[in-house]
């Protein structure tokens, strides 16, 4: 008996059957998996995580991706309440969408990953309202380093 993380598999593992992919965004995003979108300053990372909120959170089509419906969570430590309250009616009404009840935030908390008290307390939330999508802007807030830059994952 062993305290490893993991299983050492040979290739006859690797052909047995396996359950489909559990899409949260059709052939883009599944279900438990981890996607970084990133770009210049300025080119609309949070209006495009906005808009696929409000897409997922209401199981409507993405940039022409079939979407599943499901909970979201943004975890905003840049625009601040108001401001990305503004953005995502803007949004809404672009992709003219109501509330579905289903799209949460929390702004401006302060939340570090590098602390456990603030890892313990998002895995918290996201369980409250059984997310599906949690999207986290910005990446520089919660994280050291510059979110626009490869600085921060030390490439």
């Amino acid at each position: 008996m062993t305290d490893n993380n993991y299983a050492l598999r040979n290739d006859s593992y690797a052909i047995q059957p396996q359950p489909p992919i559990d899409y949260l965004i059709v052939d883009l995003i599944t279900n438990s998996s981890l996607n970084v979108f990133y770009g210049e300053a300025g080119s609309k990372k949070t209006y495009s995580a906005l808009s696929m909120a409000v897409a997922v959170s209401h199981g409507i089509d993405w940039l022409g991706f079939t979407t599943k419906k499901a909970p979201v969570l943004i975890i905003d430590e840049e625009s601040g309440e108001k401001r990305l309250s503004r953005r995502l009616n803007e949004v809404m009404k672009g992709m003219n969408c109501g509330a579905s009840e289903q799209l949460f935030f929390i702004s401006l908390a302060g939340f570090k990953l590098d602390k456990k008290e603030d890892v313990r307390t998002i895995e918290s939330e996201i369980n409250k309202v059984s997310a599906k999508l949690v999207i986290f802007d910005a990446l520089a807030d919660i994280m050291d380093g510059d979110e626009n830059s490869k600085k921060m994952f030390n490439l």
